[in-house]
């Protein structure tokens, strides 16, 4: 069994189903809906068995079964199990903001050391293709989730578990702070892109373990393109998604 499995099957198994929470102490927290305490439950099935393979994790089978009998489709299921089978590193996530002539907005999450690294790689391919660095968010409707597990001492030393949480996501820069399993001490923070990478370190240095995180952007009136443009802005893809530093890229282009 490897440290992982040690830390989490001890944490979620055990200490959180005994102790009581008093909900009164809990009533300005938002609690996460029903389908992400089922995809943080798949996630630690997966954590604690060591596998996605049904037949080697017993956990994992029970907890894809609890899913579908909650209502929740294989495909989800399938899409969950394979993006926790590859992790971001959240230490080196970043997100990278781009506008390619007067059209075309893209946000890219890219796994480097430093911003100041990554543009510096980019930067002739942006200079080649007449492409800035700039803020774009605007332009897009996001959501970005740090899932992490707080220890069990942590929440021992603490009466308030409300007012704990409320502190550690103002000191972590976080928009908002929800429980999705009180069962497993699971909390996510939402926080604004710009912070993402600042509020992982914060994160992990107030004590908490990150299971998962997930960025998604989406165009909030997206363009369509011209034929030559089309090329012209494929072309540019193809190029930037031979880098091994970028991972995905959310874009404002129609089709």
């Amino acid at each position: 069994m490897n440290s992982s499995q040690r830390l989490y099957g001890n944490l979620c198994s055990n200490a959180f189903k005994t102790k009581k929470i008093d909900p009164k102490s809990l009533k300005s927290i938002k609690e996460a809906n029903l389908a992400q305490k089922l995809a943080h439950r798949l996630r630690v099935a997966i954590l604690e068995g060591g596998s996605v393979s049904f037949k080697q994790n017993s956990s994992l089978k029970e907890s894809v079964q609890t899913a579908l009998n909650n209502g929740m489709r294989m495909k989800n299921i399938s899409k969950i199990i394979e993006n926790f089978a590859n992790p971001l590193d959240p230490l080196r996530t970043h997100i990278l903001q781009v506008r390619l002539g007067r059209k075309i907005c893209a946000i890219l999450t890219v796994n480097c050391g430093s911003l100041k690294q990554i543009k510096y790689i980019l930067q002739p391919l942006l200079k080649q293709f007449n492409g800035t660095f700039t803020t774009v968010l605007p332009y897009f409707n996001y959501t970005n989730d740090i899932e992490a597990i707080i220890s069990y001492r942590v929440v021992a030393r603490f009466g308030d578990l409300e007012s704990k949480l409320f502190h550690d996501g103002l000191a972590c820069k976080a928009k908002k702070v929800e429980v999705v399993d009180y069962q497993t001490g699971a909390v996510n923070f939402k926080c604004y892109p710009r912070e993402l990478n600042t509020t992982c370190h914060s994160i992990k240095k107030k004590g908490y373990t990150i299971l998962h995180f997930e960025c998604n952007f989406v165009p909030k009136s997206p363009v369509r393109l011209t034929s030559s443009e089309n090329e012209f802005y494929y072309k540019f893809l193809s190029i930037l998604l031979k880098d091994p530093h970028v991972l995905k890229v959310y874009d404002n282009v129609l089709g």
